[in-house]
């Protein structure tokens, strides 16, 4: 058995995370101009390809059931036009992109010899989807040494503010199965002002942009709940703090923020405290509960679905 990565655009083969819960028989294409396309003449029934898409990552697999290659090129653009009509592969927004890159290419006189192959797979979707960068940049079909089901992603865990596109993804992946399907920001629930961390998912949740732009660089009520049940983090911190934590616990609030200075400050004075400890099981556990405390999320007791409460 072999192994392949195969690569899609969701700009071109569709909206990201279309085929999530789209398991069974899928055709895929690969074509080239003036040769065959890249491993095609060793794909095989029984193969295994994983299925990535990009700036997202690997998501599933599939075992070639059936390939098919063109005997000969296509030469002109009225023989693509038929194939495309008898292809397996019922995939406008494709063919339409290929097209439009093989007319230039006539227009300008170059040679137009286009090979294809289609394979059929019997996909699935992996139970946690492979979060890497080490594909990059590399051809949209490739062979692998060695099947991916238990590759670790090596994403590097610190306190960079910025969110990673691969962890974008992931969040926004998790989140779909009870919030609705638009567009949204990537809220840091402890904002990135005071140190909040960009690159942990306990830190990141989805929020629409206008709402994203209301809070700003906001403190959560959540950061000083959690905080008064964690002091074990904080052995040492200033009186205006721990003034804080010593309020009546229900003074904080779900969904509610502060934007004074003096709460400001203190959220600062924690953060810099975790920050001392590294991003380890404890931080990552204290952002999680601050992120369930401030956006709490609730279950069907028959179904199990969550929703936003």
């Amino acid at each position: 058995m072999n192994y392949f990565l195969l690569k899609r655009n969701p700009e071109i083969g569709g909206r990201l995370g279309k085929k999530l819960s789209s398991k069974g028989s899928h055709w895929y294409v690969n074509t080239r101009n003036g040769g065959a396309p890249a491993h095609s003449n060793i794909l095989n029934k029984g193969d295994l390809v994983y299925l990535c898409e990009k700036d997202y990552g690997i998501w599933g697999k599939g075992e070639v059931r059936d390939v098919r290659f063109t005997d000969s090129p296509l030469t002109s653009l009225n023989a693509f036009l038929n194939y495309v009509d008898q292809s397996n592969l019922k995939n406008q927004a494709y063919w339409g992109q290929l097209f439009l890159k093989n007319v230039r290419r006539h227009l300008e006189n170059k040679t137009f010899e286009m090979f294809v192959c289609e394979f059929l797979l019997d996909q699935e979707t992996l139970d946690t989807p492979i979060i890497t960068h080490d594909f990059k940049d590399r051809n949209s079909f490739q062979m692998l040494s060695v099947p991916l089901d238990d590759y670790e992603s090596k994403t590097a865990l610190g306190w960079d503010v910025a969110i990673p596109t691969s962890l974008r993804f992931r969040v926004y992946m998790h989140y779909q199965v009870y919030l609705k399907s638009f567009i949204f920001d990537l809220d840091h629930v402890v904002p990135a002002s005071i140190g909040g961390p960009g690159n942990i998912e306990e830190n990141l949740y989805p929020l629409t942009a206008s709402v994203n732009r209301t809070k700003g660089d906001s403190i959560p009520d959540g950061l000083f709940f959690v905080a008064q049940k964690s002091r074990d983090l904080f052995p040492s911190l200033s009186n205006s703090a721990i003034k804080v934590l010593r309020r009546n616990s229900s003074e904080f609030v779900p969904g509610q923020f502060r934007k004074d200075t003096a709460s400001k400050e203190v959220a600062r004075e924690l953060i810099s405290r975790l920050r001392e400890r590294g991003i380890c099981r404890e931080v990552k556990e204290f952002f999680a509960e601050v992120k369930n405390f401030q956006y709490p999320v609730g279950g069907c007791d028959h179904c199990g679905r969550k929703f936003v409460k």
